[in-house]
C-alpha cells in the first residue's frame, strides 16, 4: 500500500475486537501495517504519505 495507516483504520479495528462481531476471536495477533510484513519492497518512510 505504500503508506502509513490512519488513526481511523485502527481505530476500525479497535471497534471490531470492542463489538459483539469478534466474539469467536480467540488467541488472535492483528497486525496493522498496510501489508509492510507481508514483504513490500519498498516501506514508505516517515514523514511521507
Amino acid at each position: 500500500m505504500r503508506r502509513f495507516g490512519s488513526v481511523e483504520e485502527v481505530a476500525a479495528l479497535a471497534l471490531y475486537l470492542a463489538s459483539d462481531e469478534s466474539t469467536y476471536t480467540t488467541g488472535a495477533d492483528f497486525t496493522i501495517d498496510g501489508g509492510t510484513l507481508a514483504g513490500a519492497a519498498n516501506p514508505p518512510k516517515p514523514g511521507k504519505k
